[in-house]
């Protein structure tokens, strides 16, 4: 909004008589709408069809937004579990050969008990 230097004349005038004090309202008011036309004569002018494609084409924008902050938010949800696969994925690996040295070993301390029991087997004899 424009200032208008005119309040500021009547702002340090010193009050006459309630005449001088309506001229001053009136010239405000000249002023005032002097500006307001201005201010209207600036505004873009829509019609109903004009209004009502951009109130569509605003309303698409907004959904597009929307649906592109949650396709961003779907991605890094994504991109979160995938490195949490990826964490389970190498826990699993490192689980399996941990199972494959314990079976290895139970194999292992097997034969060593079978040629254990082998032997005490033929001391005996």
């Amino acid at each position: 909004m424009q200032h208008l230097p005119i309040l500021d004349r009547h702002a340090t005038k010193n009050a006459g008589p309630d005449l001088d004090k309506a001229t001053g309202n009136l010239v405000d008011a000249k002023h005032c709408a002097e500006a307001l036309k201005s201010l209207i004569n600036d505004a873009v002018y829509l019609d109903e069809d004009a209004f009502s494609e951009a109130l569509h084409a605003h309303l698409f924008q907004n959904k597009l937004r929307e649906a592109n902050r949650k396709i961003h938010e779907m991605e890094l949800e994504a991109a979160s579990l995938r490195a949490e696969i990826e964490a389970k994925n190498e826990e699993l690996m490192k689980l399996g050969e941990a199972h494959k040295g314990a079976v290895l070993q139970v194999q292992e301390l097997k034969a060593e008990l079978d040629n254990n029991a082998g032997q005490s087997v033929v001391l005996k004899q």
